[in-house]
């Protein structure tokens, strides 16, 4: 079961452009996005992260709290260490949520998603292949892509559990983490973009977030982000027992 969320359209797309292919027939879905800055997946969200336009939005999965189970009740109390104050990554589904655009590079056998925070990439394969029968646990999972029709589906696993979903939602993961994307481009100018967290490790049923993604304009394009320059919380011993009162929240540091 999955919980119940309104269907998000796309605003029309201006006169006489196509949804470009690929030479499969499928659709293009190349291009550099702005989205919904998502702090909370919980949570609805309206505006792009760039331009600030309305056309970005996000539906939230309300009341997750009701969703929980007795080991997500008990990790909830605990302190959280904020783990991207480290330069650690952000992960996978939270990389999503960030107040930056991404760039998809696409063609008929694989999908490269560039993430302007932290200058992160994740690559998915669209070639027919499965996940491996033993994975290594990692921050972005293992991710396999095949199309329902003019949708792309992404299935993840092979999360490490180490990665929050959103920033003041504080939602944590385990290993048991799986995530289904699809991507559709319904018009030339916007994607709609659907992804649903299954851990029933913290969750009695999956749940799901939906947005609306927006081209950029020509010539926008994706800016170098690093973490590491005069980030001072970086140069401190990474220590996973620091509460997370203690870090999150604050700003970095300006570059001087």
């Amino acid at each position: 079961m999955v919980i119940a969320v309104a269907v998000l359209f796309a605003l029309p797309a201006a006169k006489g452009q196509k949804v470009p292919r690929l030479s499969n027939g499928k659709p293009d879905l190349s291009g550099v996005w702005e989205r919904p800055t998502v702090f909370d997946m919980s949570k609805d969200h309206i505006g792009c992260n760039v331009s600030r336009r309305p056309d970005c939005t996000s539906i939230g999965a309300k009341e997750l709290s009701s969703l929980y189970t007795p080991l997500a009740v008990a990790e909830d109390k605990k302190p959280k260490l904020e783990y991207t104050r480290f330069c650690l990554p952000w992960g996978y589904i939270r990389s999503w949520n960030g107040a930056q655009p991404s760039q998809f590079v696409q063609t008929s056998d694989s999908l490269a998603i560039l993430f302007e925070q932290d200058n992160w990439f994740h690559v998915v394969p669209t070639d027919g292949r499965v996940h491996p029968k033993s994975l290594q646990p990692t921050w972005y999972g293992d991710s396999v892509g095949k199309w329902d029709g003019a949708t792309l589906v992404i299935d993840t696993i092979g999360y490490n559990g180490k990665v929050w979903l959103d920033t003041d939602g504080q939602h944590i993961t385990t290993e048991s983490l799986h995530t289904i994307e699809r991507i559709s481009r319904p018009d030339f100018q916007h994607l709609n973009y659907e992804v649903t967290i299954i851990d029933p490790k913290l969750y009695t049923r999956p749940w799901k977030n939906t947005r609306v993604f927006a081209l950029m304009k020509p010539g926008e394009g994706l800016m170098e982000y690093s973490c590491q320059e005069n980030n001072q919380d970086r140069d401190k011993r990474y220590n996973p027992d620091i509460p997370h009162e203690e870090s999150a929240g604050k700003p970095f540091p300006p570059v001087r």
